[in-house]
């Protein structure tokens, strides 16, 4: 599926979901392939009552700054609804829409393109 996690500098876990995986191209309705990935999520909020979530949707510079930010916010949207359709409690998530501004790969190839359309989950703990 493309799925990768690293910890980063602040001791958050990430979780990189492929666009291509994540939602259908061009919308902002989840597959259903990504599905049980975000159940193990949402199941991981039943287990600590101090872990927080931040949801950050990204897209690739194809079309207008206005257009992909407002897509990389509906993306990181339908994430968040259904995190929280699985009891996961809103005020524990946080929603980020960074539009293209944060690419991993030149947007100048179809797959730096594929590549920055996804939805990074950071997950972190509250003490």
């Amino acid at each position: 599926m493309g799925i990768q996690v690293n910890r980063v500098r602040d001791g958050s876990l990430r979780v990189i979901l492929p666009g291509g995986n994540t939602y259908k191209g061009g919308n902002a309705r989840l597959d259903n392939r990504m599905k049980p990935v975000l159940n193990t999520v949402a199941n991981a909020f039943a287990q600590s009552p101090y872990l927080r979530i931040k949801v950050v949707g990204h897209s690739d510079s194809q079309g207008d700054s206005v257009t992909n930010q407002t897509l990389s916010i509906s993306r990181a949207t339908a994430v968040v609804n259904y995190l929280i359709g699985r009891d996961v409690k809103s005020v524990l998530i946080e929603l980020e829409g960074r539009g293209s501004i944060d690419p991993l790969m030149s947007n100048s190839t179809a797959q730096g393109r594929a590549t920055n359309r996804r939805i990074e989950l950071y997950l972190y703990e509250i003490r």
